[in-house]
C-alpha cells in the first residue's frame, strides 16, 4: 500500500507533526510494505502562482501512490482533491478540529469545502464534536470518528509493583 500524506511539518514539536510522524510509525509497523511520503506545506505560499505549481508538484507525486490522505480539512483536503482530480486516486481526510470546521463559517472557503468533503472517499474526525460542527452544515456526509490513542509505552510505569502504596 502507497499513501501520500499532506500536513503542515514534521516537526515533533508540533501537534500536527506529532500527529502525521506517529500515524507514519504506527503505520509502518502494522502494514507491510507500506510505502508512504509525507508532502509538507511548511513555508509554501498560497498565493495564486505558488498554489498553482505547488498543485502541479502535488499532482506530479500522487501518480506514485494508491492512496492521498490529507491531514486536516483546509488547505490539505481541498490541495488533495484539486490536484488528484482525473488521477482517480482515492482520498482520504482526517478532520482536525479548527482547520476542518473553522472555513466551513468563511465565505468562499463554505463552498469549496462542501464540494472538497462531498468528494472525498472517507472522512476521518477524531472527536465526536469537530463530526457535530461539520455535520450541522453538511448532514449528509459519513464522517467516522477516530480519537487520538495513547502510546502504552511510553505511559507505562516499569516495575510498578514496586511503587510503594501512599498512606491516606
Amino acid at each position: 500500500m502507497k499513501i501520500c500524506f499532506i500536513n503542515n511539518d514534521l516537526n515533533d514539536k508540533t501537534g500536527s507533526g506529532r500527529f502525521c510522524l506517529a500515524l507514519t510509525r504506527s503505520l509502518s509497523r502494522q502494514i507491510p510494505n507500506f510505502v508512504y511520503e509525507v508532502m509538507v506545506l511548511e513555508g509554501v505560499s498560497l498565493s495564486f502562482i505558488n498554489l498553482f505549481n505547488f498543485i502541479i508538484r502535488l499532482r506530479k507525486t500522487f501518480k506514485k501512490f494508491d492512496i492521498i490522505h490529507a491531514l486536516d480539512g483546509w488547505p490539505h483536503g481541498f490541495l488533495a482533491t484539486v490536484a488528484s482530480i482525473g488521477l482517480k486516486k482515492k482520498i482520504i481526510i482526517t478532520l482536525i478540529g479548527t482547520g476542518a470546521v473553522q472555513p466551513m463559517y468563511r465565505f468562499p472557503h463554505k463552498w469549496i469545502m462542501k464540494w472538497v468533503y462531498k468528494r472525498a472517499d472517507k472522512l476521518v474526525a477524531v472527536s465526536e464534536n469537530t463530526k457535530k460542527e461539520i455535520l450541522k452544515i453538511i448532514p449528509s456526509l459519513n464522517i467516522k470518528v477516530i480519537n487520538h490513542g495513547v502510546d502504552y509505552e511510553k505511559f507505562q510505569i516499569p516495575n510498578y509493583k514496586q511503587i510503594p502504596k501512599l498512606k491516606i
